[in-house]
This record gives structure tokens, sequence and C-alpha cells, in this order.
């Protein structure tokens, strides 16, 4: 959406260019250039340039994405005194709500560094929404790495992974499912690789004609609203939008009446008593736990990062154990709270705008262990 920079070191006589960019800037003048601040917008996106009355070496712009939000690109140099009123001024000047991003050149442990220093203690005098330090380490913000199956040792798995007796007759469910899970990763960890998650563009089989046509038309309307942002544009932009969403939608959304019953099912309490026999009541077998990891889909893990892949290498009295954890789940009614517990992702829904945070839905990643016991009751119920 925006690239704010600092230290630029432009002079006014050159230019700077990023394709489908626009830029707004604040060069220093004189034989020595030092600082110099600028900030890139997306063309996608209506932005306008907002003017600042300061001497501070700052620029800032209005972007329009699903609110108007202000952003603000700031730079102090070490070395220059900055009156506190001046920042007073200038933060008085931004539109609420505002995004500051800023060198400071300070250091202040409220923020994360070891010491603080001038410039630090009088930038804790005005309170700012946020203030991420230079010296956060960024480093561990990545994807999280996936166990390459295809390169795994599975007679090592299957020799490390030891669920034994003691471990599923605890007496706390929870804690015989928290050392179950331990006991797998720790075998997975030592015996399968990992890898580096990466995204790869899909070829989605439901685009035709009438979907490229109907996008097209959209992006279309959108960048007319985008130079000319009139209330007819935005009427007109809309009516393309939901119409490309029609076009690429493939199941109709619930009626009214169907959600109503769902909602009153939903809050009705469950009695899991009863004071006669039916054989669905009985423990699960083997047969029914080997058939879930069967029929079971290989997907993406839950917070506990178990597979199906791992549970079908079990061996023959892990396999034993794992099936009477599931049958104390079963008799004594006590669902795992770590099994409660979901990975949750945004997927963008097709045909909508990706600088909307309305246009993803939710995808929830439970525990394959968990979903395996599901298996076998929606098996043995249906």
């Amino acid at each position: 959406m925006c690239v704010a920079l600092q230290e630029t070191f432009l002079k006014s006589c050159y230019t700077t260019k990023i394709r489908r960019y626009g830029c707004v800037r604040k060069d220093t003048e004189g034989s020595s250039v030092s600082g110099c601040v600028c900030i890139f917008t997306s063309l996608d996106v209506p932005s306008s340039a907002l003017p600042l009355h300061t001497s501070l070496q700052a620029v800032a712009v209005r972007i329009h994405s699903t609110s108007l939000i202000t952003v603000c690109c700031l730079y102090l140099p070490p070395t220059a005194v900055i009156r506190q009123q001046d920042l007073n001024n200038l933060v008085d000047q931004l539109p609420a709500p505002f995004v500051i991003f800023c060198d400071f050149n300070e250091h202040s442990t409220l923020w994360g560094s070891v010491k603080t220093n001038p410039r630090g203690r009088q930038i804790e005098q005005r309170p700012l929404p946020n203030v991420l330090s230079h010296d956060y380490d960024a480093s561990g913000k990545t994807f999280p790495p996936t166990y390459s199956y295809n390169r795994a040792d599975w007679a090592l798995f299957t020799r490390l992974t030891v669920i034994s007796d003691a471990m599923v007759n605890t007496e706390s469910v929870d804690t015989a499912v928290q050392e179950v899970a331990n006991v797998l990763i720790a075998a997975a960890d030592l015996s399968i690789p990992k890898n580096s998650s990466h995204s790869f563009q899909c070829y989605k089989p439901w685009w035709n004609t009438d979907c490229k046509t109907a996008y097209k038309n959209q992006r279309k309307l959108w960048g007319i609203f985008r130079r000319y942002p009139t209330t007819e544009n935005l009427l007109a932009f809309k009516k393309a939008k939901a119409n490309a969403c029609r076009s690429v939608s493939s199941t109709a959304s619930y009626t009214f009446r169907f959600l109503e019953i769902k909602r009153r099912a939903e809050h009705t309490p469950m009695n899991f008593y009863t004071r006669s026999f039916f054989p669905y009541n009985c423990d699960f077998t083997m047969t029914e736990l080997k058939k879930a990891l069967l029929q079971a889909h290989n997907t993406s893990p839950g917070p506990d990062r178990i597979t199906y892949t791992m549970l079908r290498h079990l061996n023959p009295d892990s396999l034993t154990n794992s099936l009477y954890l599931f049958n104390r789940v079963w008799k004594e009614h006590y669902y795992s709270s770590s099994w409660r517990g979901a990975n949750v992702i945004p997927i963008l829904n097709p045909g909508k705008v990706a600088t909307d945070p309305l246009s993803y839905r939710p995808i929830a990643l439970t525990s394959c262990f968990c979903k395996t016991f599901e298996g076998m009751v929606n098996t043995r119920l249906v």
C-alpha cells in the first residue's frame, strides 16, 4: 500500500519513480544533503498528500483503504536539537487515526533498548501510538518451517515414538494429550527434515471467461474511481465489484430460516447421559481407529503440529495406547482443552480486493490428533 523511507539523501533536482507508485517527498536544500524523507503510495489505493507546517523533516499522506488513515514519515537527525513543541505541533496536524514511521535516532528501555538517551526521554514525553525500535529483532518473524515427509526416516520415527501406558493413564486427560503430543513432535524433529514454507500461484480451474470479464470491468471502474473519487463513480465500482463476486462465487448464502434453526440448535445443551445401553456408546476398536486414519486426508496441522502422516507411522503399542486415550475421552466426557485451540489463517475470497480485510475468510486449522477422534465418532454415528 505504501512505503516510508528516511535518509534518502535526495536533492530536489533528482526525480525518483517506482512503477505504479506515487511519491511525496521532502528534500533538504544546500550543498550538503542529509536526511530527507519520502512516501511512495500505490496507485491502486486512493491517496492524497497532507500539507504539513513544520520545520521538521516530515511528509504525510492520507490513504483510503477500508477507512481513511494518515501516514507520516519523519526523520530526526542525531545531531539536531529538536524542540518538544515542534513534535507536539506535528502530531497535532495529523488527523486521527494516524501512523508515524520515524527514525528517531533514540534509545529507550520502553521499546527494547538497553539504555535511554536524551532523545529517547524526549520522545517518551509525547505519547505516540506505537514505537518500534530499530534495535528490535524481527529475524524470527517468518513463516514456520514445515516437515519434508519425502525425506523422512520413518523407521527412526517409529522407534522414537514410544507412547507408554503411564502417559495415557495420567489423572488428567489434558496432561495425557500434551505428553503424547510432546513425544510425537520430539520424534518428528529428530527423524523428519524441515524446509521453509513457500507459497506458489496455483491455477484456478473455476476461473472462466465470465469471471475474467467481470474482474476486468471491476478493475476498470476502480481506476476511474481512484482518479475521480465521486459518489457516482463509487457506486459504479461497488456494482461492478458485486457482479464480480457473483460471477466467481460457487455457493449461495445460507437462508435466514436455516441460520435461525442452526442458531437454536447450537445453543441447545447436550446431555450425554442415558439409562439405556446403546451399541454406539461402547469403546472404540482398533479397526475404527485405523479406518479413521486411512480415510483422513492430509491437511495442515493445528497448534500441536501433529499430522495424519505421523499418526499413520506409529508402532502397534503406541497406536494401542492412543486408542486407550481416545476411549478415556469418550467415557469421561472430557474434551481436552488443547484441542479447543486452532491456527486461524486468512484466505482471500475469489474476486475480492486484496487490500480490504473484509475480503478474507478465516480458515481454522485444528489438531489432526483431535480430528482423528472426531472422525471415529462421526463414522460411528452416521
